[in-house]
C-alpha cells in the first residue's frame, strides 16, 4: 500500500521522541501488556499506515496537479466513493462551483463539497503545500453543526475572503490575483506546466454606465463575473483588476493545450446578449493574451504584456483578441489616457489618513497613510496601489513620491502640535530592496528633524517572506537604523506564524476579514482570541482594522485588543481634519460601548 511521504517522517519523529523518554535508553525492550510479543511503541510503516487509514478525521494527499494520491477511509466516506476509485481523480471535481475560488486561493477555508451520491457537504479544510507542490488536506464535516446551518455565508466570505476579494463581483482583487498567479507559476516552473493569461476590458462601459445608471452598470459587472466563472475551469484563477477590467489565468496543461480554445470560450460568454432593467445589451470587450513561459516567467510581466495585447486589440479590432508580440512594446501601442492619468496620480499622490484609536482613552496614537485618486470615490490603503505601480513600471518612483509626501505630512503633524502621533506607511517592497533607498529615506526624515522610528513601515504577510526582501537584508537594515516595522492585514493569509519570526517587528495589524468574524461565530471568536494571545506573548502592538460597529469594538476590547481602526470610528481624513481629530480625541468612545 502506498505510504504518504510525510508518514515516514512522522514515524521517525515519534520513535525518536519515545526513545528519549525511555528511562532505560533507546535500546531498552518495551512490551505491551495486551500483547507481550508486540511493543506498544511499534512505529513500523504498516502500523503508522493503519493509524492514517483508520483516523476518524478525513485526511487526503494531492499531487502537484491536484489529483488524489492517497486518502483514508474517513475521507472516502465524506466524498461518497471508495478509496480505489477516488485515487487519481482531481479533487476539484468534488468542490462545489460556488466554492472553487476559495479552493484555489486559500490554505484554510470553508468549502462545499459535492459527494458521489449527489449530495453536498459543508467542510472546514486545513490545507498545506510542500515544496514539490503537493497538498495535504485535513477535512472536517460540519454539516451537523447548528452554527453552520444558521449562518449561511456567500462564497469567499471566510476569514480571509473579504480582504482578498472585490466587493462587487466576489472575484479576487488585483493584489490577491497577483499573489495567486505568483504561487501558481512557481508550481508551474517546477513541474513544467503551461499557462495563459487573458486580460479583458469592456468596450465603452463608461458611456453604458451613464446611459443605464450606475446600479444597472454594477449588475452588468456581476453578470460578467458570473459568465467568466461559467466559461473557465475550476483550476483557473479570475480577478477584477479595476473598473470594467478583468483577468483570467487559465491552465494549458503540461503539453500546452491550444490557448485559443479557452479564449474563444470566454469571448463567446462575454458577447452573449443580456437584459438588465429593461435594457437589451450586447457587450463587447478588448482582449489580450500572454503565455507562460514563452512571454514571461512572472505574474507581473505576463499581466503587463497581456495589457499591451489588449490595447493593441482596442486599436486594430482585426480579431476577437490579440496575442502578445514583441512588436507591441514601445511606441507600437500608445498608452490610453486613463493609464496616463493613473500614472500621474501615483507619482503625485494625494494622501489621506485613517486614524488608529485607543479604545480606552480615545486618543489617536497613529495614522495609516491612504491614497485618494482623482477618479476614485474613496481613499484606499497605499498598499492597494503597489501592484498597479509595478504594472505601470513606476514602482521605484511611486515609492519615492509616497515617502516624500508622507515625510512632509509627518513634519506637518509635528508643526501642528501632535508630537506623539506616528504615521504607518506601506512602501513597495521593490523600492525598499533598492540599494541606497533606506539611507535616502533616513536622510529625508533627518532633514525635517524627524527620527526613523516616527515612520512605521508596514509589510503584508507575503511580502515579509519575499525573497527580494530577505536576500537584500531589508528587514535587518531597517532594524539597524531604528525603523518600526508592522505586518499589515495579518490573517489575510490565515495568520501564518512565519511572518512573526522577525525580531524587528513591533506592530501586528489584524485584517478586516479576521476582525469581521469576531461577532459571527463562537469558533471564529476563539480563533481570534488564540491569535491575539499568541501575538501578545511577543509583546507586540495590536491594531484591529475594519471595525464597523460597537459589538466588534466591545468584543475586541474584551479579547485584549485596545487599538482599533475602521469607518465606524473615523473614515480616512485629509490632513487638517486629522489634526483636529487628534487634538480633540474621541472622548465619547466609551459611551458608544455602553449597553453593548
Amino acid at each position: 500500500m502506498y505510504v504518504p511521504a510525510h508518514l515516514t517522517g512522522l514515524r521517525s519523529r515519534m520513535k525518536m521522541t519515545m526513545d528519549k523518554a525511555s528511562p532505560n535508553g533507546p535500546d531498552a525492550p518495551r512490551r505491551s501488556v495486551a500483547d507481550p510479543e508486540r511493543s506498544p511503541t511499534d512505529f513500523s510503516l504498516p502500523r503508522v499506515q493503519d493509524a492514517y487509514t483508520l483516523a476518524p478525521v478525513p485526511l487526503c494527499q494531492l499531487d502537484a496537479l491536484g489529483r488524489i494520491e492517497e486518502l483514508n477511509l474517513a475521507a472516502a466516506r465524506l466524498l461518497g466513493d471508495t478509496a480505489e476509485r477516488l485515487r487519481g481523480r482531481r479533487f476539484v471535481r468534488y468542490v462545489h462551483p460556488d466554492s472553487r475560488d476559495d479552493w484555489f486561493r486559500r490554505h484554510a477555508t470553508r468549502l462545499r463539497l459535492c459527494t458521489g451520491d449527489g449530495g453536498q457537504r459543508p467542510v472546514l479544510m486545513e490545507r498545506s503545500l510542500d515544496e514539490d507542490g503537493r497538498s495535504r488536506l485535513v477535512l472536517l464535516d460540519v454539516s451537523a453543526l447548528p452554527a453552520w446551518r444558521a449562518e449561511p455565508r456567500p462564497p469567499g466570505a471566510g476569514l480571509s475572503g473579504l480582504a482578498a476579494r472585490d466587493s462587487l463581483t466576489g472575484l479576487a482583487n488585483r493584489r490577491q490575483f497577483l499573489d495567486t498567479a505568483r504561487q501558481t507559476l512557481r508550481i508551474a516552473q517546477r513541474h513544467d506546466l503551461k499557462w495563459g493569461l487573458l486580460r479583458l476590458d469592456l468596450d465603452a462601459f463608461a458611456d453604458l454606465n451613464r446611459a443605464i445608471g450606475r446600479a444597472a452598470g454594477d449588475r452588468v459587472l456581476r453578470v460578467l463575473a458570473a459568465r467568466l466563472r461559467e466559461a473557465t475551469r475550476g483550476s483557473d484563477s479570475l480577478g477584477r483588476l479595476e473598473g470594467d477590467e478583468f483577468c483570467v489565468l487559465f491552465s494549458l496543461g503540461r503539453e500546452g493545450r491550444p490557448w485559443s480554445r479557452a479564449v474563444n470560450k470566454i469571448s463567446r460568454a462575454v458577447s452573449r446578449p443580456l437584459r438588465i432593467g429593461g435594457h437589451q445589451l450586447m457587450l463587447g470587450a478588448s482582449m489580450g493574451v500572454s503565455l507562460y513561459p514563452c512571454h514571461g516567467a512572472d505574474a507581473e510581466v505576463l499581466l503587463r504584456r497581456a495589457g499591451l495585447a489588449m490595447r493593441h486589440h482596442q486599436q486594430l479590432r482585426r480579431a476577437a483578441y490579440h496575442l502578445y508580440g514583441e512588436e507591441m512594446e514601445g511606441a507600437a501601442s500608445p498608452e490610453p489616457p486613463r493609464l496616463r492619468r493613473l500614472r500621474a496620480a501615483l507619482l503625485s499622490p494625494m494622501l489621506r489618513f485613517m486614524p488608529q484609536v485607543d479604545i480606552g482613552s480615545g486618543d489617536v496614537p497613529a495614522l495609516d497613510v491612504c491614497l485618494k485618486l482623482p477618479d476614485r470615490e474613496r481613499p484606499a490603503p497605499a498598499a492597494d496601489y503597489v501592484p498597479l505601480a509595478e504594472e505601470l513600471g513606476v514602482s521605484a518612483a511611486f515609492g519615492q513620491a509616497l515617502a516624500r509626501e508622507a515625510v512632509t505630512a509627518l513634519a506637518g503633524l509635528r508643526e501642528a502640535g501632535c508630537p506623539g502621533v506616528n504615521l504607518s506607511l506601506a512602501l513597495p517592497p521593490a523600492s525598499l530592496a533598492e540599494r541606497g533607498f533606506i539611507g535616502w529615506l533616513r536622510g529625508l526624515l533627518q532633514s525635517r528633524g524627524l527620527a526613523m522610528d516616527e515612520l512605521e513601515l508596514a509589510f503584508s504577510e507575503q511580502s515579509l517572506l519575499q525573497e527580494a526582501l530577505l536576500s537584500a537584508g531589508v528587514l535587518e537594515r531597517l532594524s539597524e537604523v531604528g525603523a518600526r516595522i508592522a505586518v499589515d492585514d495579518y490573517g489575510t493569509d490565515c495568520g501564518s506564524l512565519a511572518g512573526l519570526r522577525h525580531t524587528a517587528l513591533q506592530t501586528v495589524k489584524l485584517s478586516p476579514a479576521l476582525v469581521s468574524g469576531v461577532i459571527r461565530t463562537g469558533s471564529e471568536r476563539r480563533l481570534l482570541g488564540a491569535l491575539l494571545a499568541f501575538v501578545q506573548r511577543y509583546g507586540l502592538q495590536l491594531v484591529a482594522k475594519g471595525v464597523d460597529g460597537p459589538e466588534q469594538a466591545a468584543l475586541l476590547s474584551l479579547l485584549g485588543c485596545r487599538r482599533l481602526q475602521g469607518e465606524w470610528l473615523s473614515p480616512a481624513l485629509a490632513a487638517p481634519a486629522a489634526v483636529r481629530l487628534i487634538r480633540a480625541g474621541m472622548p465619547a468612545l466609551p459611551e458608544r460601548l455602553e449597553g453593548v
